[in-house]
């Protein structure tokens, strides 16, 4: 096999998640937990805020992202498994001001990134699976929280790649342009329906559980880390060059080749000269990713 030959994976069919609202509108959830969530007792907002982590992931500012396992029981097809809730404190101030000064809206709360799930699932781009939404307070002191199923068994991106950096074996080489080129369709897919992701570094796009090298096609990555997520009628050029700055500059040590083959795999064909002033802007704003990165000790 060469690498021309390299395998491809198969993305998710584009599907609608139904819902339900609960706790007087308060709740939302997806109808294909509600049985579960009955069973655990959770159908308001003030359940879930008893719930007690298992583990704490990661707490910045007003933000707290914690895991929650539950036991499985007789018969339950979904206890046993593993969910993450990430709950929004009251948004300072300062979140509804800074927005105004850059001539945009504040995205703020859970919602955004419940909404994403929602439409990332309808036009088939890989996520995570949202289970329940809630809402309290009025604006000004809202307080919010996501609940999504775990993603188990997964490595990011940027750690596969940088693990196989030196491996110029045909087979890993194989693995990685698939992958490569994954990235790019699923990118495509996800500007092409009018989002932006705002954070699409590498970090944030996970692979099943690890491949042994020479095992075949990777997999499908998914997106996560969907609460600064934007849709538009019809994207602007700004957000797209933003979003693949961002994993040019997460992909580095990826041989240009390769790099030539994500564009080539983004647009759907043959790089032309017209894509010269493409290539200057995403490297560009790469450029001013770095520098703001090494700034700010990020």
């Amino acid at each position: 096999m060469t690498p021309a030959d390299a395998p491809t994976a198969t993305t998710p069919a584009p599907q609608t998640i139904v819902t339900e609202r609960w706790d007087d509108g308060r709740l939302t959830v997806n109808v294909a937990f509600a049985d579960w969530l009955r069973e655990q007792n959770l159908t308001t907002c003030a359940a879930f805020d008893r719930l007690e982590p298992t583990e704490v992931a990661r707490h910045v500012k007003q933000r707290v992202t914690a895991r929650f396992e539950f036991d499985a029981t007789v018969g339950d097809p979904v206890g046993g498994r593993a969910f993450y809730i990430k709950r929004h404190g009251r948004d300072p101030l300062s979140e509804y001001v800074k927005p105004l000064f850059r001539l945009t809206k504040p995205v703020l709360g859970a919602r955004p990134e419940w909404d994403a799930m929602l439409r990332f699932h309808e036009v088939g781009l890989p996520t995570m699976t949202p289970v329940a939404f809630g809402e309290t307070g009025p604006v000004g002191n809202r307080r919010s929280f996501v609940m999504t199923e775990s993603l188990e068994d997964r490595e990011r991106v940027d750690h596969w790649l940088a693990d196989r950096r030196d491996d110029r074996t045909p087979e890993t080489t194989i693995q990685r342009r698939a992958l490569v080129a994954e990235v790019a369709r699923l990118a495509r897919r996800l500007h092409d329906a009018g989002m932006h992701h705002q954070d699409l570094y590498l970090c944030h796009w996970l692979l099943p559980a690890k491949v042994t090298r020479g095992a075949g096609a990777p997999g499908v990555p998914s997106i996560i880390d969907l609460g600064r997520v934007r849709c538009h009628a019809t994207l602007p050029d700004r957000w797209r060059i933003k979003d693949l700055a961002q994993i040019y500059y997460s992909a580095g040590g990826v041989p240009r080749s390769d790099q030539v083959r994500f564009l080539r795999a983004y647009l759907g064909r043959p790089l032309a000269a017209e894509d010269r002033d493409l290539v200057r802007r995403v490297r560009k704003k790469a450029r001013a990713i770095g520098r703001h990165t090494r700034r700010n000790d990020l």
